[in-house]
């Protein structure tokens, strides 16, 4: 992932962040994106040395604890989603 995507991505899971704490209508709609997020945490946490990004040691800590955030907010009450999820949480 180059610079722009990093950036851009951070900016969407940010704006669905904030979109699920002010209308939560649109959760169900964006949970068909779960497993697309799910395998972009899983591609950060296993993916090779990029400086610019790491901190401790730990590939872009910022933009992986905003898809927690959304994926925690997607997955709550919704056990489909929850599975989904689990293979890269656990």
């Amino acid at each position: 992932m180059n610079d722009k995507h990093q950036t851009v991505l951070m900016a969407v899971v940010t704006l669905c962040c904030e979109i699920c704490k002010i209308d939560s209508s649109h959760i169900p709609f964006l949970r068909k994106f779960v497993a697309t997020l799910s395998k972009t945490l899983k591609n950060l946490l296993m993916s090779g040395y990029a400086p610019e990004y790491e901190i401790g040691g730990v590939k872009d800590p910022f933009l992986q604890v905003k898809i927690l955030e959304l994926l925690g907010k997607l997955g709550h009450g919704n056990s489909e989603a929850s599975d989904e999820m689990s293979d890269v949480l656990a």
